[in-house]
């Protein structure tokens, strides 16, 4: 299972979001899956931050506590 964080920036602000992925996929596949169209006129820019390998235990915290979802 991969973590991923997502930075959004948005005018002046910008925040992370977390997601777990359970197949290989490109960043904006990625990022496709859960935001919808990147190229879309939002005025705010969404990356992958970082992606990186966790246990199933440890997205099963991360659901618990709502700090990262599924996809």
């Amino acid at each position: 299972m991969k973590l991923i964080t997502f930075k959004i920036q948005d005018g002046e602000n910008s925040y992370e979001e977390f997601s777990v992925f359970k197949t290989e996929l490109s960043d904006k596949e990625m990022i496709e899956e859960v935001y919808g169209d990147p190229d879309s006129d939002w005025g705010t820019e969404i990356k992958v931050e970082s992606n990186q390998e966790i246990t199933d235990e440890e997205a099963s915290v991360l659901q618990k506590f709502r700090v990262a979802y599924f996809n």
